[in-house]
């Protein structure tokens, strides 16, 4: 599977998002929305790359779910992404 990435400004109406079906066909496309991502770093004080990368990692995650065909799920994704904070931080 190939992946294509997109930053896009003020275009989505979330974070991010992946193309449904996309994975499937052999290229996963997912964009990034950096207007919405500055905005809720500067409102809550998060790590503008933090946000990035777990953004990205999320779409990743939902393109991998449809690429296995496992139902779409975003309490799946945010749990996968709970652990690998945890692993993340207790060992670097």
């Amino acid at each position: 599977m190939k992946l294509k990435f997109e930053i896009k400004t003020d275009e989505l109406p979330a974070f991010g998002g992946y193309l449904s079906g996309s994975a499937i066909k052999g290229i996963a496309e997912i964009k990034i929305d950096t207007n919405n991502t500055v905005l809720a770093c500067a409102d809550n004080d998060i790590d503008f790359y933090e946000l990035m990368a777990e953004n990205t990692v999320h779409e990743m995650l939902h393109a991998f779910q449809d690429l296995y065909k496992k139902a779409f799920s975003e309490e799946e994704v945010e749990n996968a992404i709970e652990q690998a904070k945890e692993y993340l931080k207790d060992n670097r």
